[in-house]
């Protein structure tokens, strides 16, 4: 569905930018045996002991962004329990949660390393 609203255009242009720049390849092979799906993610790893954004500083909590739309299934299957993983640059990661921020339009999981 296209939009009229000029920030939608631009803030998916941005969005699409800074993922090719400085995002990561991720794939998700989703539990129900689905075909793998791929996408460039943003991927935030916090290393400094501080309050980060919204959330208390976890040396184990990463949290993955990326657009709706991508990984369709993903929400629904964690938020029924289902034990999803994605695989970032070589590293296996548990999806704990999935949430929409700011207008609905960016997903942030909340991952926990695979060990």
């Amino acid at each position: 569905m296209a939009s009229d609203n000029l920030f939608d255009g631009l803030q998916a242009a941005a969005f699409d930018t800074v993922t090719a720049i400085m995002g990561y390849s991720a794939v998700w092979q989703p539990s129900d045996g689905s075909p793998a799906q791929t996408a460039r993610v943003l991927l935030k790893n916090p290393t400094e002991p501080q309050k980060l954004a919204d959330q208390e500083y976890d040396p184990y909590r990463y949290t993955m962004e990326y657009k709706m739309g991508v990984f369709p299934g993903l929400k629904q299957s964690v938020d029924a329990n289902g034990t999803e993983e994605v695989t970032i640059s070589g590293a296996s990661y548990y999806v704990r949660q999935v949430h929409a921020r700011f207008d609905g339009k960016t997903m942030t999981a909340t991952l926990e390393v695979k060990q």
